[in-house]
């Protein structure tokens, strides 16, 4: 640039020769040298840790699906004292690879009951089976675990070297790198992320298993309509209305709406061929997921043990019973137990009479942990109808996601 500012366009062969005479310097002080030079190893460790985890993930072939920030985020631990680490990724990661297991398990074992559903996923999702895939991507390898330290620090030369790393922070890599891809693409990208470390066996989409759900659904229901008849057509359709009015949702198939009421007891008695232990077993995880996702979200930002404690309050029984019975959803629930009718009623009426005797308590926070037990059964029933909406809806969680803001979230977030 010469003095008189006026900028010269060359072309690439035409050489540029300065006339020192009319040029300005500028001096660069030597404490600028001294000051930056303390920031170094920081920016060359951090640029080191940025490519390395570049490679991983173009190994992995998740370079559409997850932004190389939030990979290389999902790749460092909180012991390394950066501004970010695995740890939120690793808490939506978890709850997203459930729901997605329990998904693939549902509709590949359509005849297995929810008790062999959950002792299957947890042979899927135990840490001992992720620590195998971590290691086999070699995400230990790069995970970045230490603080840097200025005295000891030396220039990074080659591949990163195998170092310690315990098998629970080996194994949460791969839940963290999942809840990266799921923040970066969505549902779309978590799948992704799910089928690169368990294999071609599980579907890369939500919707690829929706189809395959209806395809099911659709055999057996037609094998179920002979023997329906046609009060029991009636009653179907009666109940599918009263759900619509509770829940501003209303069911495409009526066979799924009586299937999420339908305790084991029901069965064969009102016409009805199964019961709602599949649905809850799905619908828990479902709604595990989408309370994740929506505590992620938040503005505040939470730490991971905050997110945890307040997923917790949000999916235990307690309180999924007390909406149950604010939405009078128990009053539907179609059972031949007489034990059962009796605990749903006493837990109903301790529920009125600590309205009448503590007004005042029912606006405090977490009210209801001063009530008795609830029946388990008062939670499983909105846990079911949740994956009752999740595949009649075509496993939209868009869908699904309205329905729990509309009657578990915004009524009671004043309660938190």
């Amino acid at each position: 640039m010469h003095q008189s500012g006026r900028s010269e366009t060359t072309s690439r062969q035409e050489i540029v020769y300065l006339i020192p005479q009319f040029c300005t310097p500028y001096p660069i002080p030597f404490s600028l040298f001294t000051e930056t030079a303390c920031f170094m190893p920081i920016l060359i460790q951090t640029l080191y840790h940025r490519l390395c985890t570049i490679e991983i993930q173009q190994s992995l072939k998740l370079l559409d699906y997850s932004t190389p920030a939030l990979f290389q985020t999902a790749l460092t631990s909180a012991g390394a004292q950066c501004h970010q680490d695995y740890e939120r990724l690793e808490f939506l990661g978890d709850s997203f690879l459930k729901m997605y297991l329990s998904l693939h398990l549902f509709t590949l074992n359509p005849t297995r009951d929810e008790g062999w559903l959950s002792r299957s996923r947890v042979l899927l999702e135990r840490n001992k089976n992720l620590l195998k895939m971590s290691i086999h991507n070699k995400l230990p390898n790069v995970l970045l675990c230490e603080p840097i330290s200025r005295k000891t620090w030396l220039l990074p030369t080659g591949t990163p070297q195998t170092q310690h790393v315990s098998d629970k922070s080996a194994a949460d890599l791969v839940e963290s790198i999942v809840g990266a891809c799921v923040v970066s693409t969505g549902v779309v990208g978590g799948g992704k992320a799910v089928r690169v470390f368990f294999g071609d066996e599980f579907e890369e989409s939500l919707t690829a298993y929706s189809f395959r759900i209806e395809s099911i659904r659709l055999k057996a229901n037609m094998l179920g309509s002979s023997m329906i008849n046609q009060n029991s057509n009636q009653n179907h359709q009666l109940l599918r209305d009263q759900l619509f009015k509770k829940l501003g949702y209303r069911f495409n198939d009526n066979n799924l709406a009586v299937e999420a009421l339908a305790h084991v007891s029901a069965i064969h008695i009102y016409g009805i061929p199964y019961c709602f232990q599949r649905l809850e077993f799905l619908g828990d995880s479902v709604l595990g997921y989408l309370i994740a996702k929506m505590l992620f979200c938040l503005p505040e930002l939470h730490k991971p043990g905050k997110l945890s404690s307040l997923k917790s309050e949000l999916v235990n029984n307690q309180f999924l019973a007390i909406v149950t019975f604010k939405l009078g959803l128990h009053k539907l629930l179609l059972h031949a137990t007489p034990g059962l009718a009796h605990s749903l009623a006493e837990f109903g009426n301790q529920i009125s009479i600590f309205k009448q005797s503590k007004a005042t308590d029912t606006q405090k926070p977490l009210f209801w942990h001063s009530l008795p037990s609830a029946p388990k059964v008062a939670g499983d029933i909105l846990e079911s109808i949740i994956g009752a909406v999740f595949l009649d809806s075509g496993c939209d969680v868009q869908v699904t996601e309205h329905l729990i803001q509309r009657v578990l979230v915004q009524p009671w977030k004043s309660h938190f």
